[in-house]
């Protein structure tokens, strides 16, 4: 082996991550993104029961109360799921943290 040779040791990647390292990093991104649809759907709920109720208010045809009252429902559901949620990550980033090591 020669000097040469050692001097190329620049050009090795040393980005090589384990097959651990890369699923611990796909689903990362897939749990960040899981959580930034589940919250795009609940603003989009939300948007829905409120453009339905300004309709209803503003009398327009079609729009009954029946199907305000319902995205309301549905909007309201949707945002205590949410809060549900964000507690239980919260308990276990907690639970986590409080762990011996």
């Amino acid at each position: 082996m020669s000097i040469h040779n050692i001097n190329n040791i620049k050009k090795i990647n040393f980005n090589i991550l384990t097959s651990v390292e890369k699923k611990n990093k796909l689903l990362s991104n897939d749990f960040s993104y899981l959580i930034k649809n589940i919250l795009n759907k609940i603003d989009l709920i939300q948007k829905n029961a409120k453009e339905s109720s300004k309709n209803l208010m503003l009398e327009k045809k079609g729009v009954s109360l029946s199907d305000v009252m319902i995205d309301l429902q549905k909007s309201t559901i949707s945002m205590h799921l949410a809060v549900q949620i964000r507690n239980k990550l919260v308990s276990g980033y907690q639970e986590i943290m409080n762990m011996q090591v």
